[in-house]
């Protein structure tokens, strides 16, 4: 691993606009521009769009910082290692939770709005890193 030899830093404007989105099995993810976004191995950090009105299934390999930016949401959720059990959440503007590596989330998007949240991982999930997603679709 190449080490750092200076702090990273972008400059993201919380209004701007998705520039690609990514096409799932479990559905459209949006995300900004490359200089928005820190891929490294010490950490990952992006900032997402979920469609309003969406619901999105997510399983997470990794453990995962979440700030929510824009937009309202339920989270249905079951943990590792059994998934006996499902428990909600809404999240609004200026929440911040950490989802732990084997959860399952469902993200279920209000109407009006599209989920922009801002997401922290440390160390990187490698996948992310390494293997860029197949169906990358830029937005004209």
């Amino acid at each position: 691993m190449e080490p750092i030899r200076e702090i990273l830093k972008v400059k993201v404007d919380p209004e701007c606009n998705p520039t690609h989105i990514t096409r799932t099995v479990r559905g459209d993810l949006f995300s900004f521009p490359p200089d928005t976004v820190i891929f490294h191995p010490e950490g990952m950090m992006a900032i997402e769009d979920f469609k309003a009105g969406e619901s999105i299934r997510w399983a997470f390999a990794h453990a995962e910082f979440q700030y929510v930016l824009k937009g309202q949401a339920k989270l249905t959720y079951s943990l590792s290692p059994w998934h006996d059990e499902q428990k909600t959440l809404s999240v609004v503007p200026g929440d911040a939770y950490l989802i732990p590596n084997g959860a399952d989330v469902t993200f279920s998007v209000a109407p009006g709005d599209p989920l922009r949240r801002m997401c922290v991982v440390m160390p990187s999930y490698m996948q992310y890193v390494e293997i860029p997603p197949k169906k990358v679709i830029p937005i004209k």
